[in-house]
């Protein structure tokens, strides 16, 4: 004998109500249902077939995740994990491997090939250090892709699925720098930061130059020619003020300073102030990283205070731009970096170098002064790595600091009058030692 079994066709519901379905609906639906019986369909393995073959199609719309989606979810981690390299990070990929990849490409479908293609084509246009950051990214959103599945995280993720089974980018080797040894080794002397100190105030006009085969050929017609001199190099003031900041503070990083507000500076008790939520290491330390300011530094924020007209406000940028910009609202590390390139290259300057170079610069000339290298770490904010530190020892170093980069003061006073060796070295206490 057949089993009678039940079938619910929905829930009731009449015009005054807008769920449900009102009697009209259930009963054409119940003629539907009974001209599937007559065609020896049963009704409820139709729907349950239905059903498994929706959940399977959106199954594998969801498996369908791109290039494109992979990189952006793995943009989106980076902002939730409050990374300064996110903007970056992404305008390299959309750069660099989605118009070589190909946006619409499944993650799933990405070959070593296809990332071999991307660092070709940056390594031809000579960026080789360049190319091995785009595999770094490239291997660590691949890496976010294969863990995309299995975590488990609070508030909205991404409904789709990558479906990556390996990591395309590890199986490309890193590209070969020659004559790279993986350690930036570029330091000022101490006669090389006296020239700086002082030279980038001094305006440079440069000397004519010889008029190249374009600017004869346009001499030769009826129009006028173009003038065969550079314009001057003269570095604004503003950015001279952060190089110097840079030098006095005891090579703070350069993101630190260019998006530091003047309500983080205290000039009467001399002390800068950085929030714990723009430290680079909030993750591995906890609240703010404290500079004290020795007396050249006061000065330096006294005369850039002043340049502004009218006096700036305690929340706004110390190194603010005229125009907002997509980068950032305020000087941006870039900017800084292309204008001391640009000056050292108009001066003939016999030293390459970038406004990083001031962090090592530090380290060097005031491990010259006998400073131990974890007050040098700590006045960087560079984190511990032994537990003890790191977990357990909460305490300032406020006055350790100072004293150290109050001899540091001292010792710029000297280099910019041009004493390049100190005679009277005194070894700074270190905690084992008192």
């Amino acid at each position: 004998a057949s089993v009678r079994r039940k079938m619910v066709l929905g829930a009731f519901g009449d015009r005054t109500r807008s769920a449900g379905l009102s009697l009209e609906t259930a009963r054409e639906h119940a003629r539907q249902l009974n001209q599937q019986v007559r065609n020896g369909i049963d009704p409820l393995d139709a729907r349950t077939a239905q059903a498994k073959a929706a959940e399977q199609a959106r199954r594998e719309a969801r498996s369908k995740g791109t290039f494109a989606q992979l990189v952006e979810a793995y943009v989106a981690q980076l902002r939730a994990r409050g990374a300064r390299s996110a903007d970056n990070v992404n305008e390299t990929l959309e750069r660099d491997a989605l118009p070589v990849i190909g946006p619409g490409t499944l993650a799933r479908e990405v070959t070593f090939a296809d990332v071999r293609s991307v660092l070709q084509r940056v390594a031809r246009r000579g960026a080789l250090a360049q190319a091995n950051k785009v595999r770094g990214h490239l291997s660590a959103a691949f890496n976010a892709g294969l863990r995309h599945e299995k975590r488990v995280v609070a508030g909205d993720a991404p409904d789709v699925s990558f479906g990556l089974t390996h990591n395309p980018a590890r199986d490309v080797p890193p590209v070969e720098r020659p004559g790279a040894t993986g350690v930036r080794d570029v330091e000022l002397s101490a006669d090389l930061l006296r020239r700086v100190w002082q030279e980038i105030d001094e305006p440079f006009v440069p000397l004519p130059t010889r008029r190249s085969a374009s600017e004869r050929n346009r001499y030769k017609t009826k129009r006028k020619p173009q003038p065969s001199t550079c314009r001057p190099t003269i570095l604004d003031a503003s950015m001279r003020a952060a190089y110097r900041l840079l030098i006095v503070t005891g090579g703070q990083r350069v993101e630190m300073l260019l998006g530091a507000r003047w309500s983080e500076f205290d000039l009467d008790r001399r002390i800068w102030t950085i929030p714990h939520e723009r430290r680079k290491n909030r993750l591995h330390s906890r609240g703010p990283h404290v500079v004290p300011l020795n007396a050249i530094a006061v000065d330096v924020l006294t005369t850039h205070k002043a340049s502004f007209a009218p006096e700036p406000q305690p929340g706004d940028y110390l190194f603010p731009i005229p125009r907002r910009s997509k980068r950032a609202p305020h000087l941006h590390p870039h900017t800084l970096r292309q204008a001391l390139t640009r000056w050292i290259k108009a001066t003939k300057f016999p030293l390459a170098f970038a406004p990083r170079d001031f962090r090592q610069t530090f380290m060097s000339r005031a491990g010259e002064l006998g400073l131990s290298k974890e007050i040098r770490d700590r006045i960087q904010d560079r984190p511990p790595t032994d537990v003890g530190a790191k977990h357990y020892d909460g305490y300032s170093y406020l006055d350790e600091k100072r004293t150290a980069l109050d001899r540091w003061d001292a010792r710029l006073r000297e280099i910019v009058a041009g004493h390049s060796v100190t005679s009277n070295v005194v070894p700074f206490p270190t905690a084992a030692a008192k």
